[in-house]
């Protein structure tokens, strides 16, 4: 066993990676930013997610992420602008969802200020994994 499976195995899980969907165990402080964008979607997590489903989740997580940033006169525009690009078709329930994962956001991140530049999801056979591009402010 490599050193980073042991120290998944010690973890219980690997935080970014679906479908095992734990929170990590380290302090909220000393998340990578992938691990803060799974705990952001907490709360849509269930059994049985699909892929498709995880990785549409985390768009929004990165979307609400980036819009929580920016000052509130700003943010209707620029999710506006948001759903245009990714042709969103039902936007009302689609603005629910960026409203609460932004106030998740700015309760369980306050401090954190960095932009997300790009993510992706991976699979790796039954595991999906996160990866982050970003900005420090």
């Amino acid at each position: 066993m490599g050193w980073a499976s042991r120290r998944r195995q010690e973890r219980g899980s690997n935080a970014g990676s679906h479908p095992l969907h734990r929170e990590s165990r380290r302090s909220k402080n000393d998340l990578r930013l992938s691990e803060r964008l799974v705990d952001l979607i907490a709360p849509y997590r269930e059994e049985g997610l699909t892929s498709r489903r995880y990785e549409m989740l985390i768009g929004a997580a990165a979307t609400a992420w980036n819009l929580s940033l920016l000052p509130e006169a700003e943010r209707p525009a620029a999710l506006r602008r948001a759903f245009r690009k990714a042709k969103v078709r039902d936007v009302e329930a689609a603005a629910q969802v960026i409203a609460t994962l932004m106030r998740r956001k700015e309760q369980l991140f306050p401090h954190d200020h960095r932009t997300i530049v790009s993510w992706e999801v991976s699979e790796s056979g039954d595991q999906c994994h996160v990866s982050i591009a970003s900005l420090v402010d």
